[in-house]
């Protein structure tokens, strides 16, 4: 796809989701910063929207790099998040993932709102990531409505899971707004 119309894809649902009620209502949003070599979403303007909202945004930080076995839950969170500051400082960690440098910790029970990336994902609110498990150890932490943003053109019928997937709660497209188990 071109770069241009994947801007215009990206912008049209960072818009949606701008206005979309759940992202309206939350007070504390953990946000991924997009890896934008690899096409994901910008979360940016999203990013700027939700501080200029004066909302709490935290940003991931992955703290142990291993891999987990699929049916071995990790003895402690890989991933936790920090809050996103004016003076925050984002440095690539070993993936090429732009995270914060330092900062305050938000715990797991604050979050109202996680937005998780995803490259597609299926009716039933199984999405496909990078295949780490980050995302589905953070979603089992937290209370927190789960909402994934993606092109239409990423939504397939069905996606093949395991029982340590989370499923999404919300999946917001340029066109839809799928709530699979509400």
């Amino acid at each position: 796809m071109p770069r241009q119309r994947w801007a215009d894809i990206s912008q049209r649902i960072t818009d949606r989701a701008i206005r979309d009620s759940q992202i309206r209502d939350a007070t504390v949003v953990h946000c991924y910063w997009p890896l934008l070599d690899k096409r994901e979403l910008d979360t940016r303007p999203l990013i700027r929207a939700l501080l200029d909202a004066n909302k709490r945004v935290a940003l991931p930080v992955v703290t142990n790099f291993e891999s987990v076995a699929s049916d071995t839950p990790a003895p402690e969170p890989r991933m936790h998040q920090i809050e996103l500051e004016p003076t925050t400082v984002l440095l690539p960690n070993q993936w090429n993932v732009w995270e914060p440098a330092g900062g305050q910790q938000v715990p797991f029970d604050a979050i109202d709102l996680v937005i998780v990336p995803g490259l597609c994902a299926d009716a039933q609110g199984y999405r496909v990531g990078y295949g780490k498990g980050y995302y589905d150890e953070l979603l089992k932490l937290t209370d927190a409505t789960s909402l994934c943003l993606l092109p239409t053109y990423a939504l397939t019928e069905s996606i093949p899971h395991e029982a340590h997937d989370a499923p999404l709660d919300i999946i917001l497209t340029e066109s839809r707004r799928l709530t699979p188990h509400r």
